[in-house]
């Protein structure tokens, strides 16, 4: 199956009327879930999707185990895992301590077979298509039906439920955190919404 591809033009950042060219980009269709992937590999081996996603959930649990101790790593035919650290700019060792270096990132190196097997992709541009522009009592509705299905909502979920862009998503989320039907828990790229009220 070929992936689908968009053409965008970045915006100029010091707003000249100058033209920036266009260049081509994965249009997504969606994020898959460790669930999602069990699924996906069942019929690929002789594991049940239960198995496949608790071996995943452990690989996912040791990653961040590892890299926590100080290790870099390398999962075959993936890439491979590293992190990086901040602080504030020093002159001298001693002008530092160590409650002052924090984690800044995790560094993400794509191994050469991933590479050599991506750079075979077939492409085709995607269709364009009208988006339908949703009332907030059908985005609700639809809230509500995923929330039937699966207790947790992510920013992206709703993206793709509502059509809309990440940073529009941000804002009706938050309006509904604040008009208390949905319920925020943890922060950054682990943000999920719980229903409340809905």
């Amino acid at each position: 199956m070929a992936a689908n591809y968009k053409l965008v033009r970045n915006p100029d950042p010091a707003n000249s009327d100058e033209l920036k060219p266009l260049h081509p980009r994965i249009k997504s269709l969606g994020t898959l879930s460790i669930e999602q992937l069990a699924d996906r590999a069942q019929g690929r081996s002789s594991l049940s999707p239960a198995t496949i996603k608790s071996a995943l959930l452990v690989i996912a649990d040791l990653l961040q185990e590892t890299l926590r101790e100080g290790y870099n790593v390398n999962l075959n035919n993936i890439g491979y895992f590293s992190v990086s650290l901040k602080s504030r700019p020093v002159m001298e060792k001693n002008e530092i301590r160590s409650e002052s270096v924090h984690f800044s990132h995790v560094n993400f190196r794509c191994a050469q077979e991933l590479k050599d097997k991506l750079s075979t992709m077939e492409v085709t541009r995607a269709q364009s298509v009208t988006v339908p522009n949703l009332s907030q009592t059908e985005k609700e509705l639809r809230l509500k039906k995923h929330f039937e299905q699966k207790l947790n909502l992510t920013t992206t979920e709703y993206m793709n439920l509502t059509y809309c862009s990440r940073q529009k998503a941000l804002k009706e989320l938050k309006s509904l955190v604040q008009e208390d039907k949905i319920t925020k828990i943890g922060s950054k790229n682990a943000t999920q919404y719980l229903n409340k009220s809905l």
